[in-house]
């Protein structure tokens, strides 16, 4: 998406709270687990929005909440339309951010570096 102006900072900011908060207490699927709205980049007209989730594990957890949350999108943005009052309700796409899951991974193999260096010694 084209770089954000000013509003859509402050529209995505918004929706970030706003679906951080419905997604915690409305949502119920066994296949979302511990998902996190971590970034939401609105276009510059403010008709789309990609919305990145984070989710507890791996990737393929991450990836199972984002199919949980792209099926649900349009009670989502109708949850977002209700909260907020603007003329268009941006659509929603959500997206996976594997920056927590591939952080994970990383620090599992630094810390079996570790012991595996501690064993030789």
């Amino acid at each position: 998406m084209p770089r954000e102006t000013p509003r859509a900072t402050r529209v995505g900011s918004r929706i970030q709270r706003i679906l951080g908060q419905v997604i915690a207490s409305d949502i119920r699927d066994s296949r979302l687990g511990l998902a996190t709205v971590t970034d939401v980049e609105v276009s510059k007209d403010l008709a789309a929005a990609r919305v990145y989730i984070s989710a507890l594990g791996d990737r393929t957890a991450a990836d199972q909440a984002v199919d949980v949350l792209n099926e649900r999108a349009p009670y989502l943005r109708h949850r977002v339309a209700q909260a907020m009052s603007l003329r268009h309700t941006p659509s929603l796409r959500f997206m996976p951010d594997y920056s927590q899951a591939d952080s994970d991974r990383i620090r599992s193999l630094l810390e079996r570096g570790d012991t595996e260096q501690s064993d030789e010694d």
